[in-house]
């Protein structure tokens, strides 16, 4: 007899004897509700593994898009950086040029400097006479010639330029960074929303 109808009818009030060995009236009606009984919990059993089954197939399948849209989001943001690349081989190349052309610059006057140095040098050794008069009119020839106190006026402004187009660079680099990392969907982390409005202003 199914163990839930034997505890059924034992709330009913029925003695344990008539439920172990029912006469031949309710027998019969016994093993039918019996039966049905089991039926019912072999139904129950099936329902819940195709529950199980579905729930599993389910998660599989949200995964399956969790990944396919990253993967699409993550797609969409490279070709936009396809589209923006040139735009932004541009950008960079802007500081770059004026980078080089300061370096350039910096080498010529490190070149006038180090001739200028040169001429105090053999001015300091000299121990005097005609040759020290000799050589303070060279080093005042030199300075004029090469522009000794232009190079010391354009120094600052010059190595503070090649500072700005190295920062320009390094903000589009990290701003690019930032715009193509692929994430995980399901990933939660704190967000600057302020350098993300930032990062895309610089892209665009």
């Amino acid at each position: 007899m199914n163990s839930l109808l034997k505890r059924q009818l034992k709330k009913c009030g029925i003695d344990k004897d008539a439920i172990e060995n029912p006469n031949e009236k309710y027998g019969m009606l016994i093993s039918l509700v019996s039966e049905s009984y089991d039926a019912f919990e072999e139904d129950v059993k099936l329902l819940e593994r195709s529950i199980d089954i579905s729930t599993r197939e389910y998660s599989e399948q949200m995964e399956q898009i969790k990944s396919l849209q990253a993967s699409l989001v993550h797609n969409e943001k490279m070709a936009s950086m396809g589209q923006l690349s040139a735009g932004i081989a541009h950008e960079i190349n802007n500081p770059l040029g004026f980078i080089k052309s300061n370096i350039e610059s910096l080498a010529k006057y490190v070149e006038r400097i180090e001739g200028f140095h040169k001429i105090i040098k053999n001015l300091l050794e000299n121990d005097g006479g005609f040759e020290e008069e000799t050589l303070l009119v060279e080093l005042k020839d030199y300075s004029q010639k090469n522009k000794i106190n232009n190079i010391y006026d354009d120094l600052p402004e010059l190595i503070k330029e090649t500072f700005e187009g190295i920062e320009r660079i390094s903000k589009i680099v990290k701003s690019l960074l930032s715009f193509s990392r692929k994430i995980d969907a399901t990933e939660l982390e704190d967000y600057d929303f302020n350098k993300g409005i930032s990062d895309t202003l610089i892209i665009a």
